[in-house]
């Protein structure tokens, strides 16, 4: 599993495969000091999901505005910090934590992004209006997708 005192890479891929191939829900493996887990498809099915996304109207602006903002240093995009679902309220009977026009301070919850059943807080970094809100809520979103736009006040 080693190789000169790093992990191995492609016998990792490899051990995913065997998970994936045999359906399995665990696999653990141990190398002396490395231990390495991985978790199959098969257990993760069996998981209900606690949260379930409400259908939302989008609250993108147009094109053509979005085609004004992209070169104006004024407007701050708020990018997704990991790869996860997208979530615009902390449940699906509560509201919105924001929507376009809010006014937002500096660490203002603005969303969740749920990865691995572990929901981590989006805070704003910044001052300002909500202008856009590109990600749907439940929408599986990637690192550094933009979420949401704020004009800096």
């Amino acid at each position: 599993m080693r190789k000169d005192n790093r992990v191995d890479v492609d016998y990792v891929k490899s051990l995913v495969q065997v998970v994936d191939n045999n359906n399995l829900e665990l696999l653990s493996v141990n190398d002396g000091p490395i231990l390495v887990e991985i978790k199959g498809r098969a257990s993760v099915k069996e998981e209900i999901p606690h949260y379930i996304p409400t259908p939302q109207v989008s609250q993108n602006i147009t094109t053509a505005e979005t085609e004004d903002i992209q070169d104006d240093p004024s407007v701050y995009s708020v990018t997704s910090p990991l790869v996860g679902t997208f979530y615009t309220s902390q449940s699906p009977d509560m509201p919105p934590y924001v929507a376009v026009g809010d006014m937002v301070s500096v660490g203002t919850e603005l969303g969740l992004i749920e990865a691995m059943k572990v929901f981590s807080p989006i805070p704003s970094e910044v001052a300002g209006e909500v202008i856009s809100i590109n990600a749907k809520n439940g929408e599986l979103v990637k690192q550094g997708q933009v979420l949401m736009k704020i004009r800096l006040s």
